[in-house]
């Protein structure tokens, strides 16, 4: 979950809020002390189900939606950075690293005896690789 940033990533993302949380701000479980009576607290409040998500309503919603951009607008919170390369296209997909030919699977000239190819240096695999076959995995398990 969110602390840093849990009004723009939990209560304005999901329109949620978390109910019953036992301490005055919220924080990471990590950042507490290394107080075992605490984090029991803590623990304890979620299993009962004292502390929960609850759903906002619409004029809750609206309300903390305002204050949040209205502190972006005062710089009392950081907006988000946009990415550097924001608006480029980026490339879907990875191709192999050796593959520098896609019409070519096979070298059919220089092969070795053993049926290699002297390719490899070029960046190029000298054959095409089979495909592993997977079938139906059946465990048996015997019982004694």
């Amino acid at each position: 979950m969110s602390y840093v940033q849990y009004t723009r990533d939990v209560q304005i993302k999901y329109k949620v809020t978390l109910e019953g949380w036992s301490l005055e701000t919220l924080c990471k479980p990590a950042d507490l002390p290394a107080n075992v009576p605490l984090l029991q607290q803590i623990r304890d409040s979620l299993v009962s189900g004292q502390c929960f998500f609850r759903r906002l309503g619409a004029s809750e919603y609206v309300a903390i939606k305002a204050d949040y951009n209205a502190r972006v607008a005062s710089r009392q919170v950081k907006p988000r950075k946009k990415r550097s390369d924001a608006g480029k296209p980026r490339p879907r997909g990875r191709k192999h690293m050796f593959d520098t030919n896609d019409e070519q699977d096979t070298v059919s000239d220089g092969e070795d005896a053993d049926g290699g190819g002297t390719d490899i240096a070029a960046g190029r695999a000298a054959t095409k690789r089979p495909r592993l076959e997977s079938g139906p995995v059946s465990t048996v398990v015997q019982v004694v």
